[in-house]
């Protein structure tokens, strides 16, 4: 028997986070920075924007208080020789609760209410999640060489979720902010909600001197998300594997430098239920209708929705030359996923805006490449280098369920500037496109359908901007490490590319006199002032009505990142022998995005839209970039000690 668990617990000091004059780093980028913080009498300055963030940063406090607790445990016993029968519990409690006041008398408070009152606002999440898994695993050798295994079992999960909301308004002073001070309720809400899994699996194997490799396995899936008919799916997958080195002929040819050449195939299937938990159901809202509770209409049912579909065949080598001195894989696969569950938009007569359905189908395939060698290797010295590569291809192959649109394209719900169609890679970028600026007169130009150069705009001349996706197109990275007795350096260095990004954040700072009030990029210097002028912005025109969103701003996501730096240090194992209790010391120190190279893109390449005003949808990270906050540059130190 054995028992896991892990106690966390920290606080957030939030500040706003949304694309408006509240969000400091917005304000860091617009406000003229020549402003001062303070008028002469001491009062906030209003800045151009005509909101003080420096008294939001103060006076408008917000944060959160989380709590967690996982856990697993486990009791295993072992009736018979190589049969182990395991009963198995995982845990995860998170307890979150959130405070947001405006206190009262603040510039924001007066906005909101005319007159000194304050808003207060708590709220609050309890999350419970638990595993539980059964399963017997059976293992036996037989005559020369000869093992088999059996592992059967069932697994269900279950979350549940409570949460709440608050708000009370007219609070006599700043530090009396709990919600008994308060002189007028306004809101409350609160919601529940529940998901379950219930999965049975078996998976059958064999070997054979551990040179030849078969295995196989089958499951059945069932997810309360799906609709009543649809909520099991059944899936399976085989593998066969053949370690080339340990064949005799390969021993016969002397070839010591060969330690492991491994040949392994396989074939199979896999299910995604990732939606919201009552996506397949008919939904009502409650409220008020003359003081009695009435029902609204809130979402349409398809009791038809089923699991996402994946079907996947690897073919892959693994190899370990000069006694595994050089090791690594070579892979090559090929993935189909049908039944894509996506938000399909719906016409505005059914009175609703989109219905979650399975809509087509999608391929992705490519290689995977890793490798590492020890480059010194000695009693005192071990230096190694390594890294992987992953080259991937993307594709819509089929729609169906496309609601009478014969251009065979089905728009991002969220933003309507993604699509899908067949193909293209998933969620293409669909927009008008610049055709730069005419050097005559500065006037920015569009292109037509028909590839014509205009001055003129229209959202009819919007296209499919072929192969331009959030998607990435290859990624990986390269790993470092040199130690020397007790001493570790580590390294590690991420990069990726092929894939595009809208850049929102650097479009507000350069764009052709919309925000002219406020402070902007110096790159909005470089516009167009006389004829002949090239590779420069069209001509300002102060708060210019005439601003239209073009693939101007698209840019290439490619960068190359300094992810992580460690230094660390292991106590000797003598001197731990001495206290004949702890076993090992390990003390380190990290340091994370050290560095970043990105020749495209203007900003921070691995940020998405996070939580700015426009609904992020099922691509939250990497396809439109606003004024999220960045990764940050950090270091963490630590020590690990084993008892």
């Amino acid at each position: 028997m054995g028992a896991n668990t892990n106690f966390a617990a920290f606080t957030i000091h939030q500040v706003r986070d949304r694309y408006n004059v509240q969000n400091p780093l917005v304000a860091a980028y617009v406000i003229n920075p020549y402003e001062p913080e303070f008028n002469p009498d001491g009062s906030y300055n209003l800045t151009s924007v005509g909101f003080p963030i420096a008294q939001a940063i103060y006076d408008n406090p917000a944060y959160t208080e989380t709590n967690t607790a996982q856990g697993a445990y486990y009791l295993a016993v072992s009736p018979i020789k190589g049969l182990v029968v395991k009963s198995q519990i995982g845990l995860n409690y998170v307890d979150q609760s959130a405070e947001s006041y405006t206190e009262p008398g603040s510039y924001l408070d007066l906005i909101l209410n005319g007159v000194p009152t304050g808003i207060k606002s708590d709220g609050g999440q309890e999350i419970f999640n638990y595993v539980w898994s059964n399963t017997a695993n059976y293992a036996h050798s037989f005559g020369d060489g000869h093992t088999i295994g059996l592992l059967i079992g069932s697994e269900y999960t279950k979350e549940h979720s409570k949460s709440y909301t608050f708000t009370s308004q007219g609070f006599p002073t700043a530090v009396l902010s709990t919600q008994e001070n308060g002189a007028k309720p306004l809101t409350t809400s609160s919601s529940k909600y529940d998901w379950s899994l219930f999965s049975l699996f078996i998976k059958p194997s064999y070997n054979y001197k551990e040179k030849y490799y078969i295995d196989l396995s089958a499951r059945r899936d069932g997810s309360s998300r799906f609709g009543a008919d649809n909520q099991y799916g059944n899936f399976y997958s085989g593998g066969i594997g053949w370690d080339i080195a340990k064949e005799n002929f390969v021993k016969a040819s002397d070839a010591v430098w060969l330690n492991q050449l491994k040949f392994r195939a396989s074939v199979g299937t896999s299910g995604n239920f990732n939606i919201g938990n009552y996506n397949s159901l008919n939904l009502y809202s409650f409220g008020s209708y003359n003081g009695v509770s009435a029902a609204i209409p809130a979402q349409l049912a398809n009791p038809n929705l089923s699991w996402e579909k994946q079907r996947a065949i690897t073919v892959g080598l693994d190899f370990g030359l000069f006694k595994r001195r050089l090791t690594g894989s070579i892979d090559y696969y090929n993935q189909d996923r049908d039944n894509l569950l996506q938000n399909v938009p719906l016409a505005s007569t059914v009175g609703f805006t989109s219905l979650t359905e399975n809509l087509g189908a999608m391929t992705n395939k490519g290689w995977e490449v890793s490798l590492n060698y020890d480059l010194l290797k000695t009693r005192d010295w071990q230096v190694s280098i390594g890294g992987n590569l992953s080259l991937n291809k993307n594709v819509i192959t089929k729609l169906t369920g496309q609601p009478g649109d014969s251009s065979g394209i089905i728009p991002n719900t969220a933003t309507g500037e993604n699509i899908l169609k067949i193909g293209q890679p998933y969620f293409t970028y669909y927009m008008v496109r610049s055709a730069g600026v005419d050097a005559a007169t500065g006037d920015p130009l569009y292109y037509d359908l028909s590839g014509k150069a205009t001055n003129t705009y229209s959202s009819s001349y919007t296209t499919v901007l072929k192969g331009k996706s959030p998607l990435p197109k290859y990624y990986g990275g390269v790993n470092a490490s040199a130690t020397y007795k007790g001493l570790t350096l580590s390294a590690l260095v991420y990069f990726s590319g092929g894939n595009y990004i809208y850049n929102g954040k650097y479009e507000s700072l350069t764009d052709d006199g919309v925000a002219v009030n406020g402070g902007l990029s110096t790159d909005a210097l470089n516009y167009w002032k006389k004829p002949g002028d090239v590779g420069v912005l069209p001509k300002p025109e102060a708060f210019n009505p005439n601003y239209f969103t073009t693939d101007r701003y698209l840019q290439k996501g490619n960068f190359v990142r300094l992810r992580d730096v460690t230094v660390s240090y292991t106590l000797p194992k003598n001197l731990m022998m001495r206290t004949k209790v702890v076993q090992s010391v390990n003390i380190y120190i990290t340091g994370h995005n050290l560095a970043t190279y990105r020749p495209y893109y203007k900003g921070d390449p691995e940020v998405g839209i996070g939580e700015a005003e426009i609904d992020p949808g099922p691509l939250s990270n990497g396809y439109y970039s606003l004024f999220t906050y960045p990764n940050y540059r950090s270091w963490t130190a630590g020590i690990n000690v084993t008892f």
